[in-house]
């Protein structure tokens, strides 16, 4: 009995189909490429647009907290100097997000946690609890609100759902 070795023709050459198969992929590949290049330019561009959006805003707010410090300048000269000292702060904010891009700004929050780890968790720390006031603040306001356009649509002024509001607001 004889034994046939059976061997692949062309072994280290492809086939046809493989490669028209190594084309389709590859046309595949550039296509995601490009497509996940485009998403990620729109997605840097809105970015971008909210971050002027968010920079007016802070301008915006510290042009308000110096009125209100004008305001109250004759009578609680205290608060009018907290106030003012608020709006530096919120102004300079604005100013520094006013034509920066996300990339900048990522570098920036990275070398501020390199040189100075300890105030930048800090930071993180007190952020997080204004972010956290702000939000409760905000979901308080809409349940008072929400309550009373209830009571006046039925006709009853009392709001018993709304919870009593504790601490100082912002």
């Amino acid at each position: 009995m004889s034994m046939e070795r059976h061997s692949t023709p062309n072994a280290g050459a492809s086939t046809p189909h493989e490669g028209r198969a190594k084309e389709a992929k590859e046309r595949v590949v550039q296509s995601s490429q490009k497509t996940g290049a485009a998403i990620k330019d729109a997605a840097l561009g809105e970015a971008d647009r909210h971050i002027e959006k968010t920079s007016s805003g802070l301008k915006d707010t510290a042009d308000r907290l110096r009125q209100a410090a004008d305001d109250l300048s004759e009578k609680d000269a205290w608060l009018a100097m907290l106030l003012q000292r608020a709006a530096g702060g919120v102004g300079t904010a604005g100013d520094y997000l006013s034509g920066q891009s996300l990339g900048a700004i990522v570098e920036d929050a990275q070398r501020l946690a390199r040189r100075n780890p300890a105030a930048f968790l800090g930071g993180g720390v007190a952020l997080g609890f204004l972010l956290a006031r702000v939000g409760k603040t905000t979901i308080e306001q809409a349940a008072a609100q929400s309550a009373g356009a209830e009571g006046s649509s039925s006709g009853d002024r009392r709001s018993t759902s709304t919870p009593a509001r504790t601490g100082t607001p912002l």
